[in-house]
């Protein structure tokens, strides 16, 4: 077991409410530009926030592309739709994935109900979040994606961005909504499918726009670099839970979910 990953057990072990009932610790992987790895960077976090065994909840909130069921090769459940009028109860829309991990999916059921409603379902879903060691939430990669962290009661949001010149501008950007609707929000950024070098580079470039313009520090959580057998795997229909157990995202994974975790219980 590496460092990390002991790290993280005695976390989600110590940190835990009076009674048996953890404080719900949540965080959540955004992104401000489609096909970044959001969605699977959040499926890894939700994976390794499991290895201790302890309860942990992954939220599948895009609101119109979700895909974590298919990722996971689970059903995707009634969706936030389904609580309208009272047919389900917040604890209803989770799917068991493992004895450690469940998905709720947020998107599918219906029409997507008027703002308001909407805003008033996620909060219901969030009081569900007090039952659970850890939550992680796929925030998707729309600016819309801000108030569902809100609303969520999210803790920490983790931006996934790229190091080319349109990753490095959609970044930016993100991080500049994030500052104005969620200016609460702690934020750092996970430079994905980067080698160490290019996400050293990426990074100062990011970090010159970001101080300069936005006036705010920035936080890097690390890099993952490519994993061409991971992606080569999900491209051909395989599940998470029979490629993971090989990639060697996993442990590097494991300092950014302990970072995140750390701060969300500190604030």
């Amino acid at each position: 077991m590496s460092l990390q990953a002991v790290q993280v057990r005695r976390f989600v072990a110590g940190r835990g409410a009076s009674g048996g009932r953890s404080s719900g610790r949540v965080v959540a992987v955004g992104s401000g530009r489609g096909g970044a790895g959001t969605s699977l960077v959040a499926g890894l976090l939700a994976a390794r926030a499991g290895v201790a065994g302890r309860r942990v909840l992954l939220v599948d909130a895009d609101p119109l592309v979700g895909t974590q069921h298919l990722l996971w090769g689970v059903a995707e459940g009634p969706g936030l739709a389904g609580m309208r009028g009272g047919a389900f109860e917040p604890e209803d829309l989770t799917v068991p994935v493992s004895a450690s991990l469940s998905l709720a999916t947020l998107s599918p059921g219906g029409d997507v109900p008027p703002e308001g409603e909407t805003r008033t379902l996620l909060r219901r879903m969030a009081a569900l979040f007090s039952s659970w060691d850890a939550v992680v939430v796929d925030a998707g990669s729309r600016r819309s994606s801000l108030r569902t962290c809100r609303d969520l009661g999210v803790g920490a949001l983790l931006v996934v961005g790229q190091v080319d010149p349109v990753g490095i501008a959609t970044t930016h950007a993100f991080l500049k909504a994030a500052a104005l609707d969620a200016p609460g929000l702690f934020t750092s950024v996970l430079l994905n499918r980067a080698a160490a070098h290019e996400a050293e580079r990426g990074a100062e470039v990011l970090r010159g726009g970001v101080e300069r313009f936005l006036d705010v520090p920035l936080h890097i959580s690390g890099s993952l670099p490519f994993d061409a057998r991971l992606a080569a795997a999900i491209e051909q229909g395989a599940t998470l839970p029979g490629v993971l157990a090989e990639s060697p995202l996993q442990g590097l994974a494991d300092a950014v979910l302990t970072q995140l975790l750390a701060t969300v219980a500190d604030r």
